[in-house]
């Protein structure tokens, strides 16, 4: 499965087999993998393996703008992100 996620604007982001909601709880990292965006969490999209071509990851979701199917399009404080897995 591949994962994707693009910035409006510039077109900016990630591709690849990981797709992860990060967040934080009493200074700890929390992580689940195989994720879709959600309010509240950050998401890493791109390679497994630190190299080359590395995660991205956006700051923390605000308001999910639409969702269907595979294909979500939500803002955070600062872009506007589309998520989608193929």
């Amino acid at each position: 499965m591949a994962y994707f996620l693009k910035r409006f604007g510039d077109g900016a982001g990630s591709s690849g087999p990981l797709s992860a909601a990060v967040w934080y709880e009493n200074r700890e990292e929390h992580i689940q993998y195989h994720a879709s965006p959600r309010v509240g969490v950050s998401m890493r999209v791109g390679a497994l393996s630190i190299g080359k071509n590395l995660a991205w990851q956006t700051s923390p979701v605000e308001e999910i703008l639409l969702e269907v199917r595979n294909y979500v399009r939500f803002r955070t404080a600062n872009s506007i992100y589309e998520w989608w897995e193929k």
